[in-house]
């Protein structure tokens, strides 16, 4: 098996149901507040829709990560050993992710960051990221976009913080 998806509060899959997994590829626990380290899959993983409970510590380990989503993950706030694989990033909401903890992010292509109050500037990402999603009461603000040039599709909806996109002509 390569794709586990044990999603939602009722699964019954929890950390010890998936312990002696070695070669799952993708895993999605979203709303499984059973499963909280996935350290064991550091060689295999590489797509990761995190739950509840996974914080900081049960991603520690992870090396070959592409696509995470931690909007739904209290625990997790630093995403820089991923700096090398890390390509489409989830962290909405109300999620701990923080500047701090993408500043050394390198490879990134697609971001969705609306709502997140604690992300400010992505100008680090401008050699690569062609999709930003900074909607609602997210705090990316035009400074924080201003030497983004790859940009292909945007999404800013009710921000107000972005006033003049003119930079991004492709």
């Amino acid at each position: 098996m390569k794709i586990l998806n044990c999603d939602g509060s009722d699964c019954g899959v929890g950390q010890k149901g998936i312990s002696e997994l070695l070669y799952i590829e993708e895993i999605s626990c979203c709303g499984n507040r059973k499963i909280n380290d996935v350290n064991h899959l550091k060689d295999t993983l590489k797509k990761l829709w995190c739950g509840k409970k996974i914080d900081q510590k049960g991603i520690s380990q992870l090396k070959y990560i592409e696509y995470l989503n931690c909007s739904y993950s209290d625990g997790i706030n630093n995403l820089n050993h991923l700096k090398n694989t890390l390509k489409t990033l989830y962290c909405f909401d109300d999620c701990r992710v923080d500047q701090k903890g993408i500043s050394e992010l390198k490879c990134v292509e697609k971001m969705y960051c609306g709502d997140n109050k604690k992300i400010t500037n992505v100008n680090h990402l401008k050699d690569t990221l062609e999709e930003l999603y900074c909607s609602y009461g997210c705090s990316i603000s035009q400074k924080g976009i201003s030497e983004l040039y790859r940009i292909k599709k945007l999404n800013c909806n009710n921000n107000s913080r972005i006033n003049n996109v003119n930079h991004l002509i492709a």
